[in-house]
């Protein structure tokens, strides 16, 4: 059992460092597609809630996504 336990941690050891190798070493942020997402996201509409009210930020939410293409 203690064997089986062993294998189990070097298994899981070697995939948290092939994941960091393999997956997350020299990946770099699309800054220009983050911007856009963030421009064309409808939950900025969100911190409009509390000064405007729900339904106001609902209003400008559905103009937005019924009026432009993301």
């Amino acid at each position: 059992m203690i064997f089986n336990i062993m294998h189990s941690i070097t298994i899981m050891a070697d995939g948290g460092t092939n994941f960091r190798k393999f997956l997350i070493e020299g990946t770099r942020p699309n800054l220009t597609k983050i911007k856009e997402y963030v421009e064309h996201s409808l939950m900025l509409v969100t911190a409009l809630a509390p000064v405007v009210g729900y339904d106001n930020a609902s209003k400008i939410a559905h103009y937005r996504w019924t009026t432009t293409s993301p």
